[in-house]
């Protein structure tokens, strides 16, 4: 018996006393295996909760470097480029 539903979901503590849930719930096609389907849906999730730690006020001083980097040093601009990769995510993950 093949399930037909599957979800992965976790609680992730943002730092300053704020939780958010983070869960997907995909269904399974016939031709899919339900092992790649699950990793699919953790690493979309896992990578979700990771920008959900990152504060807002670093993604706004990561763009501020990027958009005056003559101002900054590049070890700071390679920080903020590192922090905007991070929160890049492909909402296509299927």
């Amino acid at each position: 018996m093949k399930p037909k539903l599957i979800s992965y979901g976790r609680l992730v503590n943002k730092g300053n006393y704020e939780h958010v849930r983070i869960e997907l719930q995909v269904e399974i096609e016939e031709s899919e295996k339900v092992a790649d389907v699950y990793k699919k849906i953790k690493d979309f999730v896992d990578k979700k909760c990771e920008i959900e730690t990152i504060d807002s006020s670093k993604i706004e001083k990561a763009k501020e470097i990027l958009n005056n980097k003559l101002n900054y040093r590049l070890r700071e601009i390679e920080e903020a480029e590192r922090i905007l990769q991070k929160i890049e995510l492909d909402e296509n993950i299927f």
